[in-house]
């Protein structure tokens, strides 16, 4: 009697185990496009007894891994040479304003008031630099004399002026209506002067 009730629990045992295998092939069927798992495990099994496949999937994922790497990050060299340090400095080149020079004329005048004027200031700039040419800049203020505070026009003037060389920089400006009966008065601040790279 306890012989075939051990037998019994043997079939028993054996039919849950092939149960639970089909339900467990079953769902692998649905994830997996059809491959039941017995293959599934049979091709595990060879891939990891052969070592040509592991290193070759390996290697094919070192490489999708690196080539977005080379390709954002461009030239190595290129890098480290832009980022070389150097032991310069930039000096403003030798130059000269000369004295301011101051213009105005009235074109129109009403009941003895000036309401048309045309204002010209001008300076002279002088590079003084051997090789280097560059940019001069000068920023004009216009303003009432007798109040410094009341700015009527301002203007930026910039030239080119060549080693070696001499250019005049003006602004000219027409002021109207009640600001022309004024005494006007120029004043200027040199804004840009060409720089010099000396390296040692």
């Amino acid at each position: 009697m306890k012989k075939n009730s051990k037998i019994y629990l043997i079939i028993i045992i054996a039919i849950l185990i092939i149960l639970l295998i089909l339900i467990l092939n079953i769902l692998f069927k649905d994830k997996n496009s059809g491959e039941d798992i017995f293959s599934y495990v049979k091709e595990k099994l060879t891939n990891q007894n052969n070592p040509d496949n592991l290193q070759e999937t390996t290697n094919n994922e070192d490489i999708e891994n690196i080539n977005p790497i080379i390709t954002e990050g461009g030239n190595s060299e290129d890098s480290s040479n832009t980022g070389t340090a150097s032991n310069c400095v930039y000096n403003q080149i030798s130059y000269s304003i000369g004295e301011l020079n101051e213009f105005y004329f009235c074109n129109l005048e009403q009941e003895n008031i000036c309401v048309d004027k045309t204002a010209k200031c001008s300076v002279e700039v002088e590079n003084f630099d051997e090789t280097l040419g560059g940019n001069f800049e000068i920023f004009f203020t216009l303003s009432e004399k007798e109040n410094k505070e009341n700015i009527i026009q301002t203007q930026s003037v910039s030239k080119y002026i060549e080693f070696n060389s001499k250019q005049k920089l003006m602004m000219e400006t027409t002021i109207l209506g009640t600001e022309a009966n004024k005494n006007l008065s120029c004043s200027y601040l040199s804004t840009k002067i060409p720089q010099q790279e000396i390296c040692s």
